[in-house]
């Protein structure tokens, strides 16, 4: 079985998406010496290329990590529901851990990163999440990607972490890629790009060195419980916010509906209007209509008005279910990997999505 030299993961010529990928014809004219698409590209052109790892092989291999690292999950502040791991203190019971909240620049600017941590640290408090703390920043964010660097050496003196080695991990679409590579451009790019086997793992681990930190990158990965997984391309990039989201606000009288798109809807069944404040990319359509006819009217727009998901789409995410939130009262309710809705009022709000979209609800954020 052929190993990458520079990252332990296992070579194969099939999936460039996944770890250990190579081209066949590569592999076959460099047979003794040759790296894995991501390292040949991280060690010769300064590039690093997402790849991903499915979740039961990264728990499962989860052992090979050394003790002496810090643990650092880099998190979507956006999508706290879908990407913050909620085991991750069983996960690793014997490494300091580290919460690293991306993304703070999809917020208004009157969220300022304090806002968002002191938020996060109650929620992780709320999960019964134990770390040695949390850092909110943008790889967007050049004096944030500074205090970045600083606090996450900082945080390694003070924990004695050995030659201030970081194991960094984090599901898709986080921006865990985009913050690397914000991290070295704070070096002279010399001989700062390390391809290493001083962790020979079946994860596809990476080495990679940003001045006096020693970064131990895995491959994003896959969590079937987020909506990205079910998604193409296309719509990733209408679905996913790249920059500042803009809220949209609305007014809801009793008995009517608000749609995301064909993703889902909210009726509302109150006895009074209710204020609300929807977060999505800018790019989705949200429509407000009468809750008597929201599904037909659903059945008959879900391929003109509403562009996504398209129909393959929701073949792989399922049927529509409800979830009733019953009684709320300004509250925030998320759709994990889309965004979330601000309510401030009270009453009833059904929600109508598909299976494989989850959602919950929360104090308000925002």
């Amino acid at each position: 079985m052929l190993k990458c030299p520079g990252c332990g993961a296992i070579i194969q010529t099939t999936d460039k998406d996944k770890s250990g990928y190579i081209e066949a014809s590569v592999l076959e004219k460099r047979k003794d010496d040759f790296l894995c698409y991501r390292c040949f590209r991280l060690k010769n052109y300064n590039e690093l290329n997402k790849v991903n790892i499915d979740e039961d092989e990264f728990i499962n291999n989860r052992y090979e990590v050394n003790q002496n690292v810090l643990v650092c999950n880099i998190v979507d502040a956006f999508d706290l529901e879908g990407t913050v791991i909620n085991d991750i203190n069983k996960l690793f019971p014997n490494n300091r851990i580290l919460i690293i909240a991306n993304k703070y620049d999809l917020f208004l600017r009157s969220n300022r990163p304090t806002k968002i941590k002191k938020y996060i640290n109650s929620y992780l408090d709320e999960l019964g999440i134990k770390t040695d703390g949390v850092i909110v920043t943008s790889s967007v964010d050049k004096k944030g990607i500074d205090k970045l660097y600083n606090s996450l050496l900082n945080t390694c003196e003070a924990l004695n972490i050995k030659n201030n080695e970081i194991f960094l991990f984090g599901v898709s679409n986080v921006g865990k890629s985009s913050l690397i590579k914000a991290l070295l451009s704070l070096t002279d790019r010399s001989d700062n790009l390390v391809v290493s086997n001083s962790i020979s793992t079946t994860l596809g681990i990476t080495e990679i060195k940003v001045n006096d930190i020693n970064i131990f990158d895995t491959p994003g990965i896959i969590n079937k419980k987020q909506i990205t997984y079910y998604l193409d391309k296309e719509t990733l990039n209408f679905a996913i916010p790249k920059k500042f989201v803009k809220p949209k606000a609305f007014q809801l009288n009793p008995n009517q509906s608000l749609f995301i798109e064909g993703f889902g809807w909210f009726d509302y069944l109150g006895e009074e209007k209710c204020s609300i404040v929807c977060y999505f990319s800018n790019l989705l359509n949200l429509h407000r209509t009468k809750l008597d006819n929201s599904i037909e009217f659903y059945e008959s727009h879900k391929d003109d008005l509403f562009r996504f998901p398209n129909e393959k789409e929701r073949s792989r995410l399922g049927n529509i279910r409800e979830i009733v939130y019953k009684d709320i009262n300004d509250s925030e309710i998320t759709l994990s990997g889309l965004g979330f809705i601000g309510f401030f009022g009270k009453g009833t709000i059904v929600l109508h999505t598909f299976d494989k979209i989850n959602s919950s609800i929360r104090k308000q954020l925002i």
